[in-house]
């Protein structure tokens, strides 16, 4: 009876880890993460550059 219950959570945590890989995001759309993340830097360090100069 026991085993009954381990062969049932192993299919489970089996089951929920495949829905994760099919739920993994594209290269493509990897690749526009990455250049939303590198515009966001950009802006950033230019706001922060701006302030530098109200610092003053």
């Amino acid at each position: 009876m026991e085993y009954s219950i381990f062969i049932f959570l192993a299919l489970t945590c089996v089951l929920f880890m495949g829905q994760s890989c099919l739920a993994a995001p594209s290269a493509d759309d990897l690749a526009k993460f990455g250049e939303m993340e590198r515009s966001i830097k950009e802006l950033t360090s230019s706001i922060g550059h701006e302030w530098s100069y109200y610092r003053l």
